[in-house]
């Protein structure tokens, strides 16, 4: 059963000078570890960032109803198997067990302008 779905799109721009301007204090805020790497290896850095901010986006619209506020970081999205892939911890963790989220789809999607994320949130 669809417990949830949640969609946001964010301008790349608007990262890029978040970056620019934070640099690692941003990233550092919002990212974990393993994004932080991933996205700094990939060859469209700035875009990579984007989307996974935009999942994070979608993620927390889901998790909203149980989820006063958000630790950016206890959501994180990572690729596994070439999949992009949702991972909870804490109290975002806590949240989708209390919905009764047992798995996460999300899309990514980005080009130069834009990236948008859309998650589909399943559970018993």
């Amino acid at each position: 059963m669809i417990k949830g779905h949640g969609v946001d799109i964010i301008k790349v721009n608007r990262v890029e000078r978040m970056l620019n301007r934070f640099g690692q204090r941003f990233k550092v805020r919002i990212y974990t570890e393993e994004e932080i790497n991933y996205c700094m290896t990939a060859s469209n850095k700035i875009e990579s960032f984007a989307a996974r901010l935009a999942a994070k986006e979608a993620v927390y619209k889901v998790l909203s109803s149980e989820l006063e506020t958000l630790c950016w970081q206890e959501i994180s999205v990572m690729m596994e198997n070439r999949i992009p892939t949702v991972f909870l911890k804490g109290y975002a963790k806590e949240a989708a067990e209390e919905i009764g989220i047992e798995t996460w789809y999300l899309s990514l999607s980005h080009e130069r302008d834009y990236a948008v994320a859309s998650v589909i949130a399943e559970g018993g």
